[in-house]
């Protein structure tokens, strides 16, 4: 589950701040980039043709839903079709480590 989607679901106020708590207890650790570094053309312009944003951390684990603030992926999906010329709906857990293998797949 995603951060965004788990907050949606937190109402307790006292669950928020033990959530808050963990996490100031906590490292951060984020997740590999080796196969997304591999695709680095694709994820730079993925970023900036589909995205529309000046940057974004993507790691090997990244789905479209961290992108999409209403969890509807089905316009990044139009988007990646326009930008690469890719149809991508059919990757079941939208990872985008798989979408951009596809995309380089095809030249």
């Amino acid at each position: 589950m995603t951060i965004p989607r788990h907050w949606k679901q937190v109402k307790d106020q006292d669950e928020i701040t033990k959530i808050i708590e963990d996490l100031n207890h906590k490292p951060l650790v984020f997740a590999l980039e080796e196969g997304i570094q591999s695709h680095s053309e694709t994820a730079d312009q993925f970023v900036e043709l589909v995205l529309e944003v000046g940057w974004a951390f993507i790691s090997d684990e990244s789905t479209l839903y961290d992108f999409e603030a209403l969890n509807d992926v089905t316009k990044l999906e139009e988007k990646i079709q326009e930008v690469f010329g890719v149809d991508v709906s059919d990757i079941e857990d939208k990872n985008v480590f798989k979408i951009f293998e596809r995309i380089d797949s095809r030249v």
